[in-house]
């Protein structure tokens, strides 16, 4: 019973973060609407996501530590993930807008 409230408690915890980040996020499209700076959205945007990732990775990451596995890289993980992520990096930075404009 105890690893099934931990994972429910982390999960409420994830959500309320999801939550209060779309909250902040509308604020951010605001404040760029009025003032004409896409800085604070862009970077907002693009790490809002790696926080959710970090999140949700969290329990993994303790259980690993609480177990002392040795910890590898596993480059074909690395590799396959990173390429993915160029390939859609390349194929959508020309359609985002443009702030210098």
């Amino acid at each position: 019973m105890k690893p099934f409230s931990c994972y429910f408690m982390w999960t409420f915890v994830i959500g309320i973060v999801v939550i209060l980040g779309l909250y902040f996020q509308e604020q951010l499209v605001a404040k760029s609407r009025t003032t004409f700076t896409l800085y604070p959205l862009r970077a907002y945007t693009f790490l809002f996501p790696v926080i959710i990732g970090l999140l949700m990775h969290t329990p993994k990451f303790i259980l690993e530590t609480k177990e002392w596995q040795d910890h590898s890289f596993d480059w074909i993980e690395f590799v396959a993930m990173s390429l993915l992520a160029f390939v859609i990096l390349v194929f959508f930075i020309p359609y985002l807008p443009n702030s210098e404009s």
